[in-house]
């Protein structure tokens, strides 16, 4: 995998966290369970990626695979807290989200 690529994963995921940070807050004034959950599983995206970057072989695969499972846990809480009026999702970010989920579906494949 090129280092551009890498380098351009890297930070779309870093800036994926700078725009679910928000939403952390949001929701633990309801449910602070879940905003744990989400504030873990938003810094697992990129964490993850981070290790892959420099690994290899299956381990590689493995941390884009987890990155892309953390990715979805994501979408789906920040989906959950919607639908439960916790906060109004903004459509820009679950763009952004998508785009990650896509480039990491592109990679375990």
């Amino acid at each position: 995998m090129p280092v551009k690529f890498t380098f351009r994963l890297y930070a779309l995921t870093l800036d994926t966290v700078r725009r679910v940070a928000p939403y952390v807050q949001d929701i633990a004034r309801h449910d602070p369970d879940l905003a744990r959950q989400l504030r873990r599983s938003s810094t697992s995206i990129h964490l993850n990626c981070a290790e892959a970057m420099d690994a290899h072989g299956r381990n590689r695969h493995a941390r884009f695979r987890t990155s892309l499972g953390s990715t979805n846990e994501v979408i789906a809480t920040l989906e959950v807290a919607d639908a439960l009026g916790y906060l109004t999702l903004d459509a820009a970010t679950l763009d952004k989200l998508q785009h990650v989920r896509a480039t990491l579906l592109n990679l375990v494949r």
